[in-house]
């Protein structure tokens, strides 16, 4: 028996979007606040004869509480057959792996969102983090994976950043101590000067 599958071009494509309703940001930038909830879409673009897919994101976890929640996407179930989801959260090295098997042969065709991923930003927390699809995998109802092209997405506290030094580091009574604020940042304005 011969099966010869073929693909159609270009490449799929596996990106992270925004879903909370706004047009990502500089490039696929999503923005929140501590103590707030964000959704990424894992979607699929171009897409020929998809069964299964898997995806290990990686991004800077002492942002975030972890793991974050995954949830399944609609892009397989167009299929109409049923769907095996899985999802693993490696907490020594703080990444997720999402995925979703079709459970009988068949494949789907098209664009679409493979899995929903939502996040909460630590109270404390503000700051920056690439989004990154450090792994992704697509594969046809054969079982064979095929190329794709994969494209991360970045989130933002809109919290001000404060980082800031002094010196002395270990000042004695009476001494004069300078603080250099320089480090801190507002991601969505400018800082004012503090000074009085």
């Amino acid at each position: 028996m011969v099966v010869n599958v073929s693909f159609a071009a270009p490449d799929p494509v596996i990106s992270i979007v925004d879903v909370n309703g706004d047009p990502p940001d500089f490039d696929n930038m999503i923005q929140t606040n501590p103590t707030e909830y964000f959704l990424i879409a894992i979607d699929v673009a171009d897409a020929v004869d998809v069964a299964g897919f898997e995806v290990k994101i990686t991004w800077d976890k002492a942002l975030t509480e972890f793991p974050p929640e995954p949830l399944e996407g609609w892009f397989l179930q167009n299929s109409g057959i049923p769907v095996a989801n899985t999802f693993a959260a490696n907490f020594l090295f703080g990444y997720i792996i999402v995925g979703g098997f079709l459970k009988m042969p068949g494949g789907v065709s098209g664009s679409g969102t493979l899995a929903y991923v939502m996040f909460q930003v630590k109270a404390t927390q503000s700051g920056s983090s690439p989004i990154h699809l450090a792994e992704s995998k697509l594969f046809n109802q054969f079982g064979v994976e095929y190329d794709h092209t994969a494209v991360d997405g970045m989130f933002f506290t809109t919290k001000p950043f404060v980082g800031f030094s002094w010196t002395p580091s270990q000042p004695i009574p009476g001494t004069v101590i300078t603080f250099d604020g320089s480090a801190s940042y507002d991601p969505d304005n400018t800082i004012s000067d503090p000074t009085p």
